[in-house]
């Protein structure tokens, strides 16, 4: 081999090792520039990442879109944030570092690996390098349970790429607490130190990737075993045995079963918006077989009262609002959603009937739905949050900061619903579209998650076939939620229309069985309600003990909740014995049948519902706020409606019932009990000072449908 071709062969070999290792060596943009960016907030919302960007300079919100943000780096304002000659003088790092005045302070320090990477990169020519993407993040442990508060757990980021590579990110993953009182980054980066006991989410995010780290840390003080009824369901089984598993883990003594009265009171209120009557009362305290609160529960779900009071929850979860006072179409929907229930009609096809129904909203109910919020955005909002428990409003005008739900999915979604024409009737236009802000072009119509669609065949219903499958991740998950939140008085995932990765379930196994359970039932909310009712969790004492009393979400006791506006205007005429006056709105004798939520109310008003004029979600309006109670202490609402001369009182009188008994028969049908043993004694010492007994009665029942007590379902 002469002289020429060794020094040819050994030039080649040189080059081939040469990009060899700059091919291992080289620094890409998306998965090395960004996350440096990330970690340090430069692409946050409260900095560039913002909606306008800050001081002229703007990234897509952690990293969402890596095309612009390099685009905004290398290219824009003439190639000044980047210098190919003089790297270290690239205002990408003379900013940051405060070389030069930069309004978002010091980010790292000119020798940090940080400052190093960038510094590489632009010297390698500032590459996009857009062969090698992010395909996953996961954060070890995912999920733990320390032995005592104080104790720091060691956490490892490992990033996967498309190129097959995988390399630890522990160093550019943000970690942040939900609560910053229970949990404590340390200075190290890697790892958080539990400063509170309890059940808490640390959210570890990796560029625009992010994780939920669950860690628990015990309540009590001594391990303990929750004892429950054996559950010949196995679903009902499965409900005590997670909530039970929870309380162990954290130590958390639960509060023993409900007695019967107050059993009887929270479910039937809970099933039919009704208080028991004193016929009811009896009856059930007549009951000795063993199964009588499993008797009472069918029998409920089995009432005409639960199809009443379940059509007046589907309109509040819904949003039910009619539109220029048309109070025809309302009636209509307000009907079929009766009808749907009465005839057990599924979940899944009581959705897609209102999201495909178009015509005459006088005559076709489920068409209404389309009149709630009119337009392509306002719909995708509502039907985002109500049917897939997502607040997709979020990736409005960027990427959703802590879900995967992109501007393209929140548009797309809207594009679909952009061909909905509502109106007194409704009907398809299969041209009409949105405009997407970014490319301010039409939106490409799409299924949340990437799934273009063809504007040629009908969108709304391939959307509601999509929404309603049985493999849906989100549908029955955010229905049973609702379901379990109306029960419990808390949701599974809390609130129930924030569905998202950053906030995980309490109990994300029990949330997934109650889903399963759902679809193969056929979505059947009696089903449902069934299970948790009759759940060792649900019949749990309201009395707290000293060691749970501050539980508010793991189902240690029964939550107190308040009754909700129009279950307490019934509750107050029920016991009153004197009915409201709702005839203004029609042939409607309870407040519960009142669905439209545009509609003005006075006495609903007083009790916390919603403003006709904004827009509330079920659990906004509360009976317990200062105004109820003022307008309760000192308001028309019960001042003119008690007198001794009518309702229940007068029924009393007739009856030549003593003072003591009318007392008893108040608390009986307004708390479902007798008065305990130093409530008699108060009363008998004051009826026996009272000079008028009859005016005196009067602030007894006063005093009970005015109490915390009568408000709350417990």
């Amino acid at each position: 081999m002469n002289c020429w071709i060794r020094s040819a062969l050994a030039l080649g070999i040189m080059v081939m090792i040469g990009a060899r290792c700059w091919a291992d060596d080289r620094i890409d943009f998306r998965t090395d520039v960004l996350p440096i960016l990330t970690k340090h907030g430069c692409n946050a919302g409260a900095c560039h990442g913002a909606a306008l960007g800050r001081g002229n300079f703007k990234l897509s919100l952690f990293g969402s879109r890596p095309v612009d943000d390099y685009d905004a780096i290398v290219r824009q304002v003439g190639g000044r944030r980047v210098n190919g000659v003089r790297p270290e003088n690239s205002l990408l790092l003379l900013k940051p570092t405060e070389q030069l005045a930069h309004g978002g302070e010091l980010r790292f320090d000119v020798d940090s690996d940080a400052a190093q990477t960038i510094t590489r990169w632009i010297a390698a020519g500032a590459r996009f390098e857009s062969d090698r993407r992010l395909v996953d993040v996961s954060v070890h442990p995912p999920q733990v349970t320390v032995g005592a508060v104080g104790q720091s757990i060691p956490l490892k980021a490992i990033a996967q790429f498309s190129d097959g590579t995988t390399r630890d990110v522990t160093a550019y993953t943000i970690l942040a607490p939900d609560d910053a009182a229970a949990l404590s980054v340390q200075d190290d980066g890697g790892s958080v130190q539990v400063l509170r006991p309890g059940s808490h989410v640390l959210v570890a995010r990796y560029i625009n990737r992010v994780q939920p780290i669950q860690i628990r840390a015990p309540i009590g003080d001594a391990a303990l075993e929750v004892e429950s009824d054996e559950q010949s369901d196995e679903s009902i089984g499965m409900i005590d045995r997670s909530v039970n598993q929870m309380l162990v883990d954290l130590r958390l003594p639960a509060s023993p079963k409900t007695d019967d009265e107050a059993f009887l009171r929270r479910v039937t209120l809970d099933l039919t918006g009704r208080l028991p009557t004193l016929q009811q009362r009896r009856a059930f305290q007549d009951d000795r077989r063993n199964d009588k609160r499993k008797r009472w529960i069918d029998r409920l779900l089995e009432s005409e009262a639960f199809s009443r009071y379940w059509t007046s929850r589907l309109a509040e979860w819904f949003r039910v609002r009619s539109q220029n006072n048309d109070q025809k179409a309302t009636e209509a929907y307000r009907d079929w959603l009766y009808r749907s229930i009465q005839d057990r009609v599924g979940f899944d096809d009581l959705v897609q009937q209102m999201l495909t129904a178009t015509g005459d909203t006088h005559q076709v109910g489920p068409a209404n739905f389309y009149r709630t919020a009119p337009g392509g955005r306002p719909t995708a909002e509502l039907v985002s949050e109500v049917f897939m428990g997502s607040r997709m409003r979020c990736a409005n005008c960027h990427d959703h900061p802590l879900d995967r739900w992109t501007q393209d999915d929140y548009h797309g979604l809207a594009a679909i619903f952009a061909t909905v024409q509502s109106g007194p009737v409704v009907r398809l236009d299969s041209t009409a579209t949105t405009t997407h802000p970014v490319t301010l072009q039409p939106a490409v119509p799409q299924i949340p998650g990437g799934r273009r669609l063809a504007t040629d065949q009908p969108m709304v219903q391939t959307f509601s076939r999509w929404l309603v499958d049985d493999g849906n991740p989100y549908f029955a998950k955010a229905a049973v939620n609702r379901m379990w939140k109306h029960m419990m008085g808390r949701g599974l995932v809390d609130a129930v229309d924030d569905f998202r990765q950053t906030n995980p379930a309490s109990h994300p196994e029990l949330l997934q069985h109650l889903a399963d359970d759902f679809v193969a039932n056929g979505y059947q909310i009696r089903k449902t309600l069934h299970l948790i009712a009759n759940s060792d969790a649900y019949q749990r004492d309201s009395v707290a003990n000293s060691q749970n009393q501050h539980d508010d979400r793991f189902y240690s006791h029964a939550l107190r909740r308040p009754l909700s506006p129009s279950v307490l205007a019934d509750a107050i005429s029920d016991v009153i014995g004197i009915a409201d006056d709702y005839s203004a709105w029609g042939e409607i004798d309870r407040a519960i049948d009142l669905v439209d939520g545009a509609v003005q109310v006075p006495s609903l008003a007083v009790l916390g519902r919603c403003d006709p004029k904004a827009i509330c979600t079920p659990d906004d309006g509360t009976s317990t706020g200062m105004s109820t109670m003022l307008h309760l202490f000192n308001g028309e609402l019960l001042n003119d409606r008690i007198d001794a001369t009518r309702g229940r009182l007068r029924a009393c009188r007739d009856a030549n019932m003593t003072a003591m008994q009318t007392v008893e028969q108040i608390y009986a049908a307004a708390l479902c009990r007798e008065p305990m043993e130093n409530e008699k004694a108060f009363w008998v010492t004051h009826l026996d000072q009272a000079d008028d007994q009859a005016a005196f009665l009067e602030d007894v029942m006063w005093a009970m449908v005015s109490s915390r007590e009568f408000a709350t379902n417990h």
